[in-house]
């Protein structure tokens, strides 16, 4: 009895098989691994915009009525919007800031938030009342922003523009609210209603 093996037919046939299995495979893992990347590039702008809430959150509502001095001894308000550092479209003095280390410095933080070429920063000071050569620790929060505006709510139920409203004279105290509208190329716009103490 011969023994008999493969034609080159049965071969060929064979390869072909194997050939598209394999292609459509690799078709199917490749569609996987690109939806998993934009899963995950979704995930982190999520991410991010929850970062900048629970930051922005933290900062408004742990507002205290303490103002401080700028780099040039003159009295800036606990809340104010426009001006101050560099145009910043909020500037305040918030509490609760942590001392894990037990430094001997204030509970008390200076923060001011500005856009800066699409991106929300914020930016922190050592030292409530500064001189001249304080220089502010800068944090990126979220990117991708094409505009930011805050309105303050006032203790007669209207909203202002900025803080202090232009119209009053004297200590205008804190708002009763802080609306923050975003601008942002990926989520469209944004707004947020943050009340404070």
């Amino acid at each position: 009895m011969k023994g008999r093996g493969f034609t080159l037919i049965e071969l060929l046939v064979a390869l072909a098989v194997f050939a598209v299995l394999a292609v459509m495979a690799y078709g199917g893992l490749n569609q996987v691994l690109m939806t998993r990347s934009v899963v995950d590039d979704q995930a982190e702008a999520l991410r991010s915009l929850q970062r900048c809430y629970l930051v922005l959150a933290r900062d408004i509502e742990g507002v205290v009525p303490r103002p401080v001095r700028d780099e040039l001894g003159s009295e800036r308000p606990a809340l104010a919007s426009g001006g101050g550092a560099a145009g910043a479209l909020l500037e305040l003095t918030r509490g609760g800031w942590r001392n894990p280390a037990g430094q001997p410095r204030s509970s008390l933080q200076r923060v001011a938030w500005r856009l800066d070429e699409e991106r929300l920063v914020r930016y922190q000071w050592l030292v409530l009342d500064r001189v001249q050569d304080s220089q502010p620790l800068e944090q990126p929060v979220i990117e991708g922003v094409e505009q930011a505006e805050f309105r303050f709510l006032d203790r007669e139920g209207q909203w202002q523009g900025q803080w202090p409203p232009p119209n009053v004279q004297g200590d205008a105290g804190l708002p009763r609210a802080v609306e923050v509208n975003l601008e942002l190329e990926r989520w469209g716009e944004i707004r947020w209603l943050f009340r404070l103490p």
